[in-house]
Parts: C-alpha cells; sequence; structure tokens
C-alpha cells in the first residue's frame, strides 16, 4: 500500500496519458487549500485549422497505480510533558514528532503528555504512540484536554512498536489530549494518528477527442467536488495542432462530470 500526505484535500484523481508532438509533457496539479492549479508544458508547434484535440487514458498498463488507497495523516503541532498536578515540566515536541529514535525523557507514573493535533480528531479517529517501557507494566489513560472524562485507553504497551487506540468515546472533535501515563514510565519516539478514513482514486479508461472549445466528460463515480482535483496532460492529433489550442484545462459541472476547455499553452498555468 503506497502512502501520501494530501492534507485532506483529496478524494479522487484522474490521470491522462501524457504525449505532446513527439515527446512526453506531463502536466502536474497541485492543491493549495480549496484552490487547484494546473501546469502544463508546451513544445514547438506548427499551424493547424482544426485545433482537434484527442485525451485517451488508461492505467491498464500500469498496474501498481490502479485501485490504490492512499491514507491520510494527522501529525502533532505540539507536545508537552506534564507533572501529576498538569504543570508544565518540558517540551517534548521535537522528541516526539516523527519517528527517528529521539526519545523523549522519561514519563514517571501519574504524569501527563499533553498533545495537540494539527486537525480536530473524532471518535472514529486514534491516537497511536511509538514508546519504550522503562519501567512496570504502564497503561495511558486519554482525555480531552483538562478533562475528567475516559474517551481511550491504552491498556498495556509494547515497546518499540506502534500502539494503537481508537477515541471511542470522545464526543465531537477535539485537538488537543491528555494522556496520562500510569503504573509504569515510558519514553516516547513519535505520536501520531496514522490513518484517517481511506481516500480511494480509481482510474477512468476511454478516450476523449475534443473538436471544439468545450467538451464535457461523465465520470463513473460521483466524487465530493470540493475534496478533489484532476490531473491531466493532452496529446495532439497532428503534429501541426495550433499552439494557441494546444493547452487544456479542466472545471467541475457536478460530481459526475467536468469540463475540458481548449486554451492557449503560452499562459503557462491555469486556475480552475
Amino acid at each position: 500500500m503506497h502512502s501520501a500526505r494530501l492534507d485532506g484535500k483529496v478524494l479522487a484523481f484522474f490521470a491522462f496519458s501524457i504525449a505532446l508532438l513527439l515527446f512526453s509533457i506531463p502536466a502536474f496539479a497541485v492543491t493549495n487549500e480549496d484552490v487547484l492549479t494546473i501546469m502544463t508544458g508546451a513544445g514547438r508547434t506548427g499551424a493547424s485549422a482544426t485545433g482537434t484535440v484527442t485525451l485517451p487514458w488508461n492505467f491498464d498498463n500500469v498496474p501498481q497505480l490502479r485501485n490504490q488507497t492512499y491514507e491520510q495523516i494527522i501529525e502533532i503541532s505540539k507536545a508537552e510533558h506534564l507533572d501529576e498536578n498538569r504543570t508544565f515540566i518540558s517540551n517534548i515536541y521535537e522528541q516526539v514528532k516523527a519517528l527517528d529514535d529521539t526519545w523523549s525523557k522519561e514519563i514517571p507514573p501519574s504524569n501527563y503528555v499533553i498533545v495537540t493535533f494539527k486537525q480536530n480528531l473524532t471518535s472514529d479517529k486514534d491516537i497511536t504512540l511509538y514508546p519504550r517501557v522503562t519501567s512496570g507494566n504502564p497503561r495511558i489513560e486519554v482525555y480531552e484536554v483538562n478533562g475528567t472524562n475516559l474517551i481511550a485507553e491504552f491498556t498495556s504497551l509494547n515497546s518499540n512498536e506502534y500502539n494503537k487506540v481508537y477515541l471511542t468515546n470522545l464526543v465531537g472533535e477535539q485537538d488537543t489530549f491528555d494522556l496520562r501515563v500510569l503504573e509504569g514510565s515510558i519514553e516516547i519516539d513519535h505520536i501520531i494518528d496514522p490513518v484517517s478514513p481511506s481516500l480511494p482514486w480509481w482510474a477512468e479508461s476511454g478516450t476523449t477527442t475534443m473538436t471544439g472549445a468545450t467538451t464535457s466528460v461523465d465520470l463513473s463515480q460521483s466524487v465530493n467536488t470540493s475534496k478533489a482535483f484532476i490531473i491531466l496532460s493532452r496529446r495532439a492529433s497532428s503534429t501541426y495542432d495550433d499552439p494557441d489550442k494546444s493547452g487544456i484545462y479542466a472545471e467541475w459541472v457536478n460530481s459526475t462530470r467536468f469540463n475540458l476547455r481548449q486554451y492557449s499553452a503560452t499562459a503557462g498555468a491555469i486556475i480552475v
């Protein structure tokens, strides 16, 4: 399974075969919050009276790219070690932000780790730790920040591997949690929420020939257009296509259709 950090912005994408004239020029899609940028390259072309553009797409020859599932990773933005009275002891963010064999100092019984994630978590999310037991048989209780209602518990911990607990009793959303260590001591190398609901994508197969300025493409599945992007590239129908008609960009019509529009390749970048 491949993983990609998509910042929660992608549910589905489509890739078209890449060719322009006698060489390949790919197109790249970049998401920035809710704005989609499609950047295209352009080759030197001659003149054409029709400006017809053919866009075939098929992943059959790239099996490792078909029907993949990408997982969203929610990282932490802050982590602190507090004593049993919730008094600040130290900032441990640098030690626990990544799995890098850089460990926090020992967290003794009844002490807390206060951790903040970059996004709110809900009851279907989890907290995952990579600990090292230094004494006893530790367990960890999970509370909302400054809360007293137990929302999850690591009933036991295995050293030098990821330990996961789902936030089953969490009501609503929260980004900050109190982790209370009990009945033993631990050091921590990494804290993360590694998996949110799976983000599936698929490949549409077929051929679209553009004979006008706009052509519609219908999808076999519905997507959330506020959380999806389209990757495009194009192939000229002849070596004499007009460069003013060699650019292509996409715009959503609804959840099962988008339009392809011709655009001058000299524009370089198109915001959709």
